[in-house]
């Protein structure tokens, strides 16, 4: 091998190594247990008309889940759209998108967003999530 190809050799393996780890590293894992894992897109937020920050939760089952309403549909992971109110400790899905255990989109029409805020209880899932989504919008409110 020359001494021209060399290096051109490793940049493109670098380069092909590291490519297919990119698409992960918009999400940040913020739970895990044995059933499922939720992650936050970093690279998402947005307002709504409410003016409330929204941010993207991604969740996969550790098995797929049945769709209740769809007999016969199952879905490994889901994508939801969460609008927050940190101030009051509050939040509401704005959208989810199911996913089955291929990645392909499923269409259904079954899941309607919250009409309203729900608090955020003491003990639970969102508790458990919600400080790095308040992270993450306070961090784009400094850029």
């Amino acid at each position: 091998m020359s001494r021209l190809n060399l290096p051109f050799c490793i940049f493109t393996g670098l380069l092909l190594f590291c490519l297919p780890a990119r698409a992960d590293t918009m999400w940040d894992t913020v739970y895990h247990d044995e059933d499922v894992t939720i992650e936050l897109r970093r690279d998402y937020i947005t307002y709504g008309a409410d003016r409330m920050p929204q941010v993207q939760f991604r969740w996969t089952f550790a098995v797929p889940r049945a769709l209740k309403l769809t007999p016969g549909v199952w879905y490994k992971s889901r994508v939801e759209t969460t609008a927050l109110d940190p101030a009051n400790r509050r939040y509401r899905t704005i959208t989810v998108t199911l996913y089955d255990s291929s990645g392909k989109e499923i269409h259904f029409d079954y899941v309607v967003p919250s009409h309203g805020y729900d608090d955020i209880k003491p003990d639970s899932l969102m508790e458990a999530i919600f400080p790095r989504a308040k992270e993450l919008i306070d961090s784009k409110h400094r850029e």
